[in-house]
């Protein structure tokens, strides 16, 4: 199975869809563009009770908005954009300009400043509340709620809003493979709690 049907399977599985009949979607701090309509971003209630996938498009951010996708086949489009064919006469894809295997690096601030978290390839925190960022014992900070920037690696990387419990939670954001934001955006920023990788 590739990195993008494993991430697909995740994201879509059933027990995805069934979990996301209790879904109430907190407003995203900007409009969105679902296929050719734009939304304010008020109108994410329409889509209660269904999944929706936020997904890193940087014309998209660029222009103030964006982007979800609520359909499967679109969704691993998307995800197999982030790689390119190893030659012409192959099936086989490889990372753009990458080791195969490298991991994804996460930042407490905006432009990669502030604490490091790394998160080797093909690999997942399922509750970052459970991850330490600073200090030990009962004065230790963990890394939920606190990403700004980040670099992903040889596969894409899902953002999720809430831990994985048993199954990932509330809305996700999709990061396709090899891409630094040095802002993830007023809509992600400081929300994360779960990260899923390939």
């Amino acid at each position: 199975m590739s990195p993008e049907d494993a991430i697909t399977e995740i994201v879509f599985s059933s027990k995805a869809a069934t979990q996301a009949k209790e879904i109430t979607h907190n407003s995203p701090k900007m409009p969105f563009v679902l296929g050719n309509s734009y939304y304010k971003p008020s109108e994410i209630s329409k889509f209660n009770g269904r999944r929706v996938h936020f997904v890193w498009d940087r014309n998209m951010i660029q222009n103030g908005f964006l982007r979800v996708v609520t359909d499967r086949d679109e969704y691993r489009a998307f995800l197999a954009g982030s790689v390119q064919p190893k030659s012409t006469e192959s099936t086989e894809y490889i990372p753009y300009s990458h080791v195969p295997g490298a991991g994804h690096t996460f930042y407490q601030h905006i432009n990669f400043g502030g604490y490091v978290l790394n998160l080797a390839y093909r690999h997942a925190y399922p509750d970052l509340t459970k991850v330490t960022m600073s200090g030990f014992w009962f004065w230790a900070t963990s890394w939920n709620d606190q990403i700004s920037s980040l670099k992903t690696g040889s596969g894409p990387a899902v953002l999720w809003e809430h831990i994985m419990n048993p199954y990932p939670a509330g809305a996700s954001m999709t990061v396709g493979a090899n891409t630094n934001i040095p802002w993830i955006g007023s809509a992600w920023n400081d929300r994360i709690s779960c990260i899923t990788a390939s």
